[in-house]
């Protein structure tokens, strides 16, 4: 796959793309014993065509035939790896490209969906062997269960749960601190936003980055200018009744 790596770095530095990350059955072996291995898919943000408002996978299947890809079908094949392109479509998908991390791989350096992503991706698809690939997460102890499940309850996902037969009966809420991390900042003008459900504690975003727990009574503030503004904000909504599980 080194091949098909150092094509895609290349049309990003040319310009191309502006990101790429693996996914699929391919972006699961680098958590996870390898599987029965697919085509490899590659998931990037569509730039329009110059001088137009269109977007088009063909720019990026000129660039990597230029560099010794052959066309077969939907398949653009590098070496002996068949890559598919795949647009980020906007939700988790695009959430999972935008948080792609940076691996090293035989020397090279390529960006992979986290094993979170990857998770919450295969369960939405939901096929029987997709389900079976987060059981083996599990199972491996390869994905962060907690943030999984955050993820889960965000995108609406719950319904799928039951197709995963070790899926945990008991999980414990993540810390604030990762919420931070996943979610970002979010604008002071929205109102709070609930994170949460009766299944763990009820986390409040609100500010930059800003974290109100109202069970634990605590704040995680990477921007310390915002905590009094957050703060009384959280307290304003906490008096007229409105935080409420």
């Amino acid at each position: 796959m080194k091949d098909a790596i150092v094509a895609l770095n290349q049309i990003q530095q040319d310009g191309v793309i502006e990101k790429y990350a693996i996914g699929g059955a391919i972006g699961a072996t680098f958590y996870i014993e390898a599987l029965n291995t697919e085509d490899v898919d590659v998931f990037v943000f569509l730039l329009p065509v110059p001088g137009s408002f269109l977007i088009s996978l063909t720019p990026i299947y000129d660039a990597l035939r230029a560099l010794g890809g052959q066309i077969r079908g939907e398949h653009i094949v590098i070496g002996q790896w068949p890559i598919q392109i795949l647009a980020a479509e906007p939700g988790l998908v695009s959430d999972a490209l935008e948080r792609s991390i940076e691996v090293p791989y035989e020397n090279e350096q390529t960006h992979v969906f986290t094993a979170e992503h990857l998770c919450a991706i295969a369960l939405k698809t939901g096929r029987s062997k997709d389900y079976l690939r987060v059981t083996n997460f599990i199972d491996q102890e390869a994905v962060d269960v907690p943030l999984l499940n955050a993820m889960v309850e965000h995108y609406s996902l719950e319904d799928k749960l039951t197709q995963v037969s070790n899926w945990p009966t008991q999980i414990h809420p993540i810390a604030a601190q990762e919420w931070v991390e996943w979610f970002g900042s979010k604008p002071l003008s929205t109102s709070l936003e609930l994170l949460g459900n009766e299944r763990r504690q009820v986390l409040y975003v609100a500010g930059d980055g800003i974290i109100l727990d109202c069970d634990a009574a605590y704040v995680v503030c990477p921007q310390p200018e915002e905590v009094s503004v957050a703060v009384g904000e959280f307290l304003r909504l906490s008096n007229e009744g409105q935080l409420e599980r």
